[in-house]
């Protein structure tokens, strides 16, 4: 809509006239195209065996740039302050009264273990409310007496502190637990440990867990692995949506091989460089999928135009890659120089975004200008013994038909079925008595007794009898419906 009105105002383009010219790189590529073709290969697989290595040990609060004030600030507050991920763990007692002195004790050497584990910032359960200061440090009450003293004192209060950590009825307790900015396998080993530290501790009781601290790296890493593993299924709807375009399944099969190289090495890097996996990351991978068809698509379009002009019975890719090769490395070019602005961003999680980009980019030009041509000159066979769309369409109906004439021999047994069970169920003949209350307009009311008798054949017979008021008993009426 905009660069075509433009164009037409602007004098004609011209290309450079190396754009055009032939790839005659694309002839040595061909006459070494074995070893291209095994070195591709077994790199993928390497990088697919890779997968099992990558890094899903995260941190929340590493994305902006170490100097940066706002990291600054932040990392001061996780350490000095407590901590940054809030974890709320509950304990339910319903039979126990948590402000027993001896459940107390517990619940304050519980709290104690907790923040000697290394991610914990900091701790706090309702019994650091009810100690005491003395001489020799702080104690908690010893009888239930003392504590009911302090609560009391407590609830006096325009705030009742206790109210947060202690429910009315004394059957839960809360521990405000917040970890420092760790690796996510850090806090989740410390989260477990807390579990097991209160079935030590409380073993009658039950715990449940709540806050940012306990859903934030489970969400990141359940989007980043959707969006690593993924990509899949997109692949599996392209090839579906290539085999209507090409009119065949072999040559949307084709057009998804070199397509695997892209997100297959960017795994490799990935694990390679250890990069935590985020959701900023991982969408790569969707993005790389769209780039990287680009050139397969326009390259089998082009070797399709080729075979119908091409009386021999060989497959043209020699000359489909001398023509198109220059035009698909230009176009490659022009993606990399776009992606490469995120290289000088002051954000390292935009430069780790354009670094991956551009590797992934490099990538899907290896596989559509180095594996696709290479399988093809080893194996023409892939091309030229296709199966058509329409055969596969015809062997689907084949089978969708007789189960569609099946379906509907069953929808007609189930009619009869549901008709033999009505009539099965219809009495030849019924009665009853029923009262009809007429409400006029004005809000009075009239009621009206009758008798119905009823009789089912081929016709159907129904009498209604008038039993009250007096002034109309008797009257009765016969229908006849035919």
């Amino acid at each position: 809509l905009f660069l075509i009105p433009v164009l037409s105002y602007l004098p004609k383009p011209e290309l450079r006239r190396w754009t055009s010219s032939q790839a005659y790189w694309g002839l040595w590529l061909l006459r070494h195209k074995k070893p291209f073709f095994v070195a591709v290969c077994v790199t993928s697989i390497v990088c697919l065996v890779s997968t099992l290595g990558l890094n899903w040990n995260p941190r929340l609060f590493d994305d902006l740039p170490s100097g940066n004030s706002t990291r600054l600030t932040t990392e001061k507050i996780d350490q000095n302050f407590g901590g940054l991920l809030n974890y709320e763990f509950v304990m339910v007692d319903k039979k126990g009264d948590w402000l027993d002195p001896k459940n107390l004790g517990q619940l304050s050497r519980f709290t104690q273990a907790i923040k000697k584990l290394p991610n914990v910032g900091s701790a706090i359960s309702a019994a650091d409310f009810f100690k005491q200061p003395t001489d020799r440090g702080a104690r908690l009450p010893a009888s239930v007496r003392e504590t009911s003293e302090i609560s009391l004192m407590l609830s006096m209060s325009a705030n009742n502190p206790v109210s947060h950590y202690l429910a009315d009825d004394n059957s839960r307790t809360r521990i405000h637990v917040r970890f420092h900015d760790s690796p996510y396998r850090s806090i989740q080993h410390d989260q477990n440990k807390i579990s097991e530290l209160a079935t030590r501790y409380f073993p009658k009781a039950r715990h449940e867990v709540g806050g940012i601290g306990s859903i934030a790296h489970q969400l990141n890493n359940s989007i980043s692995r959707d969006l690593v593993f993924g990509f899949w299924q997109s692949l599996l709807l392209i090839a579906v949506i290539l085999a209507f375009v090409f009119r065949s399944f072999m040559w949307a099969f084709v057009a998804t091989i070199p397509n695997f190289v892209a997100p297959l090495f960017l795994v490799g890097v990935l694990v390679i460089t250890q990069t935590p996996i985020k959701p900023s990351i991982a969408i790569v991978f969707s993005i790389v999928i769209g780039l990287a068809f680009t050139n397969t698509i326009y390259l089998l379009g082009r070797l399709r135009g080729l075979i119908k002009n091409d009386v021999a019975q060989r497959l043209p890719v020699k000359r489909m890659l001398l023509s198109e090769g220059n035009p698909c490395l230009v176009a490659t070019l022009l993606v990399l120089s776009g992606f490469s602005v995120f290289l000088f961003s002051y954000f390292r999680l935009n430069q780790l975004f354009g670094i991956y980009m551009m590797a992934s980019i490099i990538a899907g030009a290896i596989g559509d200008l180095v594996l696709l041509p290479a399988m093809l000159a080893l194996y023409p066979m892939l091309l030229k013994k296709q199966i058509p769309i329409k055969k596969i369409m015809a062997a689907i109906m084949l089978v969708v038909i007789p189960l569609k004439g099946k379906a509907g021999n069953m929808q007609t047994q189930a009619e009869e079925i549901l008709r033999k069970s009505r009539v099965a169920m219809q009495s030849r003949d019924d009665s009853g008595q029923v009262q009809m209350k007429i409400i006029e307009a004005d809000g009075t009311f009239k009621t009206r007794d009758l008798f119905l008798k009823r009789m089912n054949s081929d016709k159907h017979f129904a009498l209604v009898r008038l039993l009250s008021p007096k002034e109309l008993k008797g009257t009765a009426v016969l229908f006849k419906v035919e």
